[in-house]
């Protein structure tokens, strides 16, 4: 299988959720990486850089926050995917895309394709 140059790091509490998403956008190619927390953001080597970060739902909206504002200073233009269990819980003023955890992984591959702009597609 050919590989995507793409970066993405997975931040958020569940660590089954954690593996899930990893499983399901390294089976797309993309180099992923994961954390349980965001202070951990520092740890990461720059390069290669992160292209996107993904946002699980079960970080508060500070944690999130906090999240987006290490990457972003790790890797300036970082795309940022915040994935909310409800819509009535979509953080205001958070910047980046939202999806709704049930729209499932065709979704999340779609948008994260999207997003770090450079899909891939099977040999």
């Amino acid at each position: 299988m050919k590989t995507n140059q793409s970066s993405i790091l997975i931040v958020g509490h569940d660590e089954h959720l954690l593996e899930t998403r990893q499983w399901v956008l390294q089976s797309r190619g993309y180099r992923v990486l994961k954390t349980d927390r965001a202070s951990k953001i520092a740890s990461i080597p720059k390069e290669p850089p992160v292209q996107l970060l993904l946002l699980c739902h079960s970080l508060s909206p500070l944690e999130s926050a906090g999240a987006i504002a290490l990457a972003a200073a790790r890797w300036p233009g970082i795309q940022t995917l915040s994935l909310v269990a409800e819509s009535s819980r979509a953080p205001s003023g958070m910047l980046g895309r939202l999806m709704h955890t049930v729209d499932g992984p065709a979704k999340l591959i779609s948008m994260v394709d999207g997003l770090v702009g450079q899909p891939h597609h099977p040999a």
